[in-house]
Parts: C-alpha cells; structure tokens; sequence
C-alpha cells in the first residue's frame, strides 16, 4: 500500500507511552496505516509526500473535551469587549464605551466577557446603574469570566422582557437589592437562558467566526474540540450546529466537532441532531445539563456551609431537583446518550455519582454510553473511588485551579482545598481524566493548561498552589488527547498515534517532553493534521515526492 503522507521525526509521541520513537506515520486517505521504522519504506511510493520534521515533537491531536465554541468564536472576532484583567467595574464600563464606537452591535446588542469581580480593588457585584449612564438605549449584555452571571442594563433587561414583576427561571434567578428592585444581575440559569437569547448571530457570520477561531485552535495543534454550550431555553442551546454544517459542506471545518446539547426531558433536540448528524467530524456524541453553579458566587452545592459563608445554611443550591435529574438521565441512558453532568461543589458530585450508580443498576453497563462529571472542583475524598468503580470520567480544567486561588481558599478553606482539582489523586487512584479549558472561561491555548496542571502555578508565575496534586506533562498530554476522547466514546479511532486510527496529528515547534516548564507557554504547531488533511502550517513544510 502506497501511503498518501509519510510524516518522519525523531520524537514522536504515540500516547501509549512514557517516551517518543524515531520513525514515521504513514497515513493513506484519512486513516493511520503503520507507525514505526523498520517497514516504512514499503509504504512509500511515487505519489508519497513525505513530511520531515526532524526532531520536531509528533503528537497525536490535542482535543478540547469542554468548550462553549461560539461563545469563544464571538469574543475571538473582536466585537465583544475583553474584561479578564479589569480591576474595577468603571473600567469594565470604559472599554464597553470604546466598544460602541465602531460597528460592534451583536443581534442588537453591545456584548462584554470577562469580568471578575474578587479580582477587583472594590470587590463589589456591578450593578446595572453604571450600564445605565453610560447606555440608557442601547442594551448591553456582559457575562463574567467563570459564564454564570450575567450583568447587564435596564435596556437590555427591557429587551429580554424581564421587569419588576418577572418570576426566577428554574434553576436560577434575576438578582434583587434590598428594596426588591433587579439589579441587572442574572444568575445561573437567568444567565444561560439570556446569553442564548443574545449570542445568536446570523448564520453567515457565525460560520465567519467559527472558521477563524478554528483556525486559532489549530494554530496550537487543536484538532478536536467537545461542544458543550447547552441553554436554560427549553429544546435550545448555544452549539450553532447549523454553522458547523455550513464549514463542513464548504470543507472549510477544520475541526472534529462533538457536540454535547441540552439534556433535557423528552429529548427531542437531541433525537434531532443524532439523526442528523451522523458523520465522523461533526456529530453529537451526548448530553450535559447542570447541576449546581459556581464556588465564586457561593452557587456550587457543597456538603458544609462556605468558609466565609453568608449565613448558618450557605452550602450552595441545585440547579435541578435530585428527582429531575434521575429522571433525565434515565430517559438519556434508556436512550443511549452519553451524559455529562456540570458540578463542582462536593455535595453536587456525591449526588451526581448517586444519580449514574442508580442508572447503572437500572440499565447495565452500556458500551456507547458514558457518564462524565465536568469540573469537580472540590469533591469528598471517598468519592474518587465511587469514579473510578462507577468508570465515570472526571473532565476537568487545569487553568481554572489558579485564576483566584485566595478567592477559594476564603470560600472552601485551609482542609477542603487539599481536595480541590486533585488530578494526582485521579491518576493514582485509577479515575479516567479528560483536560479541556471551557473557554472563553479561559484562553483555549492548551498549553497554559498544561502548564498549570503540571506545575500548579499561574501562567503569569509564583507559587505553587497545592502541588500535591500535580501531574508530569506526559499524564496531562495524554488528559488532553487519549483522555478527551472519553466523554464521546471515541477512544477507540482517535487520541493516539496507532494503526487503524484517523490520522488526527499534530506537530510541535518545542518538544514538551523535555523542556523546562517554562518553554511549555512558548508552544505552538509546525502542522496540525485532522482526517489527513493539512488544516495548518506556522511556514511552508519542507516537503519532496
């Protein structure tokens, strides 16, 4: 068999093991057919292009196992305000001005990311009334960076119908001062159900954005992404299927989309999309719902009251009832759906694991069905065992451990933050592991997140933040390739460099199995290969027949 491509390096990283091999990857139409040295040459024919990367590390393609794409697209266009590194709410409002100076608008509206406010000098929620001086026509709709709240003015609360009188969505609700009045704070579902009113581009220009973003994530050697931007609104959500459909009949998606709906009763838009997705680069591969929100704002469900908790029973909340979500994930198991469930507080986890054990009993082990848990952000130490006997795989997201480690340290604790991301205790333990980053939670650049996994530090240094909980490169490299593939049940053609398996590949400027960890922040790809097709090169390939 003539191969199509032969990619040869001295370091490439199957995922199988420890180290890298000297060889190449014969790839022919858009499968793996040999990988090794010593019959490689049998696979070269007239036709071969034979890529040769030298020593350049040989990766099998990253996959971001927990996105919200167009979220991340819509920020990455420029037409939204960037507030990660803002210290105060007057400077989120000033950039929002600079905004709406040029032809910004999206769906009507003015739209800003990122805000943080225990990052803050003031460490004060905003309100809508510095939105109203500064926009008292034009609606504007601001989500903070961990995507659980939503401020905004009394145009946009206008816009959306919400006034004085307006009941709490299920599972979230309108923030009220002490008088009653809305604040222009939307909470946990009133968050969701807003931003999937508003994030609704037309269909053209959503395509434009995807296509570009895509083009970012392969830039780092992306070559898959999960898509998980499920909705409060009932048979909706945010994953712009339609838009992936548009890239993918004009071949100009770049990336495997897995896409992962609203889990909600009836399943109807999940019937929907499995019907008419069907394909290997763009498909639904399962369901998410939430189950609790954020330690942040004191919404993530915890067993014991937070350390700097607000009164005697400030444990959190759940986003749906225990009974509810049985219901649903029953209805998704008898369906065959995989499902991926959205809790960080312990009390959340304890209770979602409650959930898949009673499914399990109920319908068996079923081989395309698989339960994922997303964040585990604190979770009992009994429970790590109840994942790795339930088989539920723990999707998580290095970066988010140090964006405020003070901030959870005052919410959770000196004891609890001993079990907070412990990605050593996964591994040690025999639980699955999948990395992703949730971006736009934060920047897609897989390699930030490594680093923070692996040195528990912040990309911007200092001290390790409980580095006990650590993980070498290679165990957060195979979280993010191998690993990732987990929650769609697709470990079996993807995630490593084998015979047999989509040629998904990528190829890096810096060999992060042995660098310093400092260099790690520095990667980018040479190459980055998806269903053996060439979607990016940083410069012209050297390559000859």
């Amino acid at each position: 068999m003539d191969a199509d491509k032969i990619i040869l390096s001295k370091n490439i990283w199957t995922g199988n093991s420890q180290q890298s091999i000297s060889g190449g990857v014969a790839i022919k139409d858009n499968k793996i057919v040999y990988v090794g040295f010593q019959s490689l040459d049998s696979f070269k024919g007239s036709h071969t292009e034979i890529l040769d990367y030298g020593d350049k590390l040989v990766i099998p393609g990253i996959h971001d196992a927990h996105t919200h794409f167009l979220n991340a697209a819509v920020l990455n266009s420029g037409k939204i305000a960037v507030l990660y590194d803002t210290k105060s709410e007057q400077e989120c409002v000033d950039r929002l001005i600079k905004l709406s100076e040029g032809d910004n608008l999206i769906n009507g509206w003015l739209i800003g990311w990122g805000w943080y406010h225990l990052l803050w000098d003031n460490q004060t929620l905003p309100s809508k009334k510095s939105l109203d001086k500064a926009f008292p026509d034009t609606p504007v709709l601001v989500n903070s960076s961990d995507g659980h709240t939503v401020w905004t003015n009394s145009a946009g609360l206008k816009k959306l119908g919400i006034t004085e009188d307006s009941k709490d969505p299920k599972g979230g609700f309108f923030d009220r001062d002490e008088n009653g009045k809305l604040t222009g704070l939307l909470l946990e579902a009133a968050n969701s159900w807003a931003s999937g009113i508003v994030y609704k581009p037309d269909l053209n220009t959503a395509a434009a954005m995807i296509k570009n973003f895509a083009k970012v994530a392969n830039s780092y050697g992306i070559t898959a992404i999960s898509d998980l931007s499920i909705s409060a609104v009932p048979g909706s959500d945010l994953i712009f299927d339609d838009a992936y459909q548009k890239l993918l009949d004009s071949n100009d998606l770049t990336l495997r989309v897995n896409m992962f709906p609203t889990l909600q009763k009836g399943l109807k838009r999940g019937k929907e999309m499995r019907k008419k997705y069907t394909g290997s680069l763009l498909r639904i591969s399962g369901l998410k719902q939430f189950f609790d929100g954020v330690s942040s704002t004191h919404t993530a469900y915890v067993s014991e009251p937070y350390s700097d908790a607000d009164s005697l029973d400030d444990k959190g909340h759940l986003t749906t009832t225990v009974d509810d979500m049985r219901q649903m994930v029953f209805e998704a198991t008898e369906n065959h759906f995989s499902v991926r469930i959205h809790a960080i507080g312990d009390e959340a986890v304890t209770q979602a694991l409650d959930i898949y054990q009673e499914a399990e009993k109920k319908y068996g082990k079923l081989p395309d069905v698989q339960y994922t848990i997303e964040h585990l952000e604190n979770l009992k130490d009994s429970d790590i065992e109840r994942l790795r006997d339930l088989n539920v795989i723990a999707s998580c997201q290095p970066a988010h451990a140090l964006i405020d480690t003070k901030g959870i340290e005052n919410d959770l604790g000196p004891e609890r933050i001993k079990m907070m991301w412990p990605f050593r205790q996964y591994l040690a333990r025999g639980v699955r592991l999948a990395f992703g980053t949730d971006t736009p939670v934060v920047d897609i650049n897989p390699y930030e997140s490594i680093y923070n996994a692996v040195t528990r530090k912040p990309v911007t240094g200092g001290t390790a933040w409980q580095p006990q909980n650590s993980v070498s490169v290679t165990e957060a490299l195979r979280a993010y390739t191998f690993g990732a593939y987990g929650p769609s049940c697709r470990q079996n053609e993807l995630g490593s460099i084998e015979k047999g398996k989509l040629a998904d590949i990528a190829v890096l400027d810096t060999n992060i199995l042995n660098t310093t960890s400092d260099e790690i922040l520095k990667t980018h790809s040479l190459m980055t290969m998806v269903d053996g097709k060439i979607v990016y090169t940083a410069s012209k390939v050297g390559s000859h027949n």
